[in-house]
Formats: C-alpha cells, sequence, structure tokens
C-alpha cells in the first residue's frame, strides 16, 4: 500500500513539475511576443515623429515583425500541445 502511495505522489509530483516546466515556456514566448510587439510600437512611433524614408522603415519593420509571427505561430502550437496534454492526463 506504502509503494503504491509513494508511486502515486512521485507521478503527480512529476505531472506538476511537467506542466511548471510548460507553464514557463509559455510564459516566457508570451513575454517574448509582447517584447516584439513594443519594438514594433517604438518603430512606429519614431517613424510618426521623424519620418524614415519608406524603404528603410519598411526594412525595419520587417526584421520585427518576421519574428513576430513566428514566435506567434510557436505560442500556438506550444499552447495546443499544452492544452492536447492537459485533456489527455484527465
Amino acid at each position: 500500500m506504502i509503494f503504491v502511495l509513494k508511486a502515486s505522489l512521485f507521478r503527480i509530483t512529476n505531472n506538476a513539475i511537467s506542466v511548471g516546466a510548460a507553464e514557463d515556456s509559455l510564459i516566457e514566448k508570451r513575454e517574448l511576443i509582447i517584447e516584439i510587439e513594443n519594438e514594433i510600437e517604438s518603430l512606429i512611433d519614431l517613424h510618426l515623429k521623424t519620418p524614415i524614408p519608406p524603404d528603410v522603415f519598411n526594412r525595419k519593420l520587417s526584421e520585427v515583425n518576421d519574428p513576430l509571427i513566428v514566435s506567434k505561430n510557436e505560442l500556438k502550437k506550444m499552447e495546443d500541445s499544452f492544452i492536447k496534454g492537459h485533456v489527455a492526463k484527465e
């Protein structure tokens, strides 16, 4: 009986650690997205205050926007995976 209880406690602890690590990864990805969005906002603000030639602005915007798109897609996949894993455990 004690062995079964210890095994169950061990499994619950490992599941909690796994969920915690996954949640930490999601939080980190969301923070990265917010950081990139802030960079875009700053670039737009700069462009409004001091107009930048359109080709330069578009290049800089693309340099920031492309990683944003990639990060949002990665976050979506991570969230879907986390939800599937969570539902499967229930």
